[in-house]
């Protein structure tokens, strides 16, 4: 089925609620609690809900434990959750090329929707400050406390504009939330990677996004290649080239293909890789590394990868050494050839 529509969340889609705006809701359910007497300090309760979701991830219940901290009274954690999601709302502003982006969806013929979860109030304040609603066909505000099922809204949003499950596409930042449902209706479903949900692991295959993208300029091309029935697992791409630039197409070029070759040259004389060429005999690792970390999966094995690979000794005999050069040569002495050693950590 060809796409006709496109479905958006709204918090860490169109733009950045895991800042300032989610600091600002920390800051006032911390102060309402120690207002209604938890015997803690502001900035010390503040502190507590940062270290509980960065240990335990953005689904954990933070103000249920901290209550269970400090023995308080349950009605704590309904007063933190009200002051959380007030209706006040700090200056925020779209992601760049969001705007532009819906005009070219909207000139290209697609249906847009917003779909969003939380206090009515607040949402609808949130989407007036950002100027929203000329670019969608319809806004659906789905009220956390008395609203329907999202599984409901999705459903319903369809059934009215007379599109099916596989002509539309849902576009969000949580995986195990917005973008599980829409995929158990067999919708197609695009990560933005952006924000607390962005490294949350997957349960199970519904939690998998179809496609995962850091630009919201990236959807037309997604929905373009798709209308072509050019899918990630039917798409191939060869990129042929070297330096910085070949890195920099193979990770723009994951997002659209899961059959991605490099081929790589090998004539580089510079750096480390030029010294562990001549001392060594072996082709420069240098490109082939930075390749190997633009195909990372995730985007946090890709920092981490980086960070490792990237790293330069900055004093001693091996000033100026690549860590990654270092590595790619004791994997060739290991292996007895340079392919293999490019093998080894492309599995992890």
């Amino acid at each position: 089925m060809k796409i006709k529509a496109v479905i958006f969340d709204l918090d860490d889609t169109l733009y950045d609620c895991t800042g300032s705006l989610i600091d600002a809701s920390r800051r006032r359910a911390a102060r309402a609690m120690v207002d209604a007497g938890l015997p803690s300090t502001e900035e010390e309760i503040y502190q507590l809900q940062k270290e509980l979701t960065d240990k335990y991830g953005p689904y954990h219940l933070v103000f249920n434990e901290i209550v269970n901290k400090y023995h308080a009274d349950n009605k704590l954690v309904t007063i933190a959750y009200k002051a959380y999601n007030s209706s006040e709302v700090s200056e925020i502003k779209l992601f760049p090329y969001v705007v532009a982006t819906l005009k070219e969806l909207k000139e290209k013929g697609y249906k847009l929707f917003l779909l969003t979860v939380g206090v009515h109030e607040r949402q609808e304040r949130k989407i007036n400050i950002l100027g929203l609603k000329p670019y969608f066909d319809e806004i659906v505000i789905n009220d956390q406390e008395i609203g329907l099922l999202v599984e409901d809204c999705v459903k319903d949003i369809l059934r009215r504009h007379n599109i099916m499950p596989g002509e539309a596409v849902m576009v969000g930042d949580k995986a195990r939330d917005e973008l599980r449902i829409a995929k158990l209706q067999g919708m197609i479903t695009i990560q933005m990677l952006h924000g607390r949900f962005k490294n949350e692991p997957a349960v199970n295959e519904c939690d998998r996004p179809d496609y995962k993208i850091k630009r919201i300029f990236q959807i037309p091309t997604i929905l373009q290649l798709n209308n072509m029935g050019k899918t990630p697992d039917k798409l191939k791409i060869i990129a042929i080239g070297g330096g910085t630039g070949l890195p920099i197409m193979l990770d723009g070029s994951k997002t659209y293909s899961r059959h991605l070759t490099a081929v790589v040259t090998v004539t580089d004389s510079g750096r480390s890789s030029g010294i562990l060429r001549e001392e060594f005999g072996i082709l420069p690792p240098g490109d082939a590394r930075n390749c190997l970390v633009a195909l990372s999966e995730t985007e946090e094995q890709e920092r981490e990868l980086y960070q490792l690979f990237q790293y330069r000794f900055d004093r001693g005999s091996l000033e100026g050494m690549s860590l990654g050069n270092l590595l790619m040569t004791a994997l060739t002495d290991i292996t007895g050839s340079f392919e293999q050693a490019i093998k080894k950590p492309a599995r992890y």
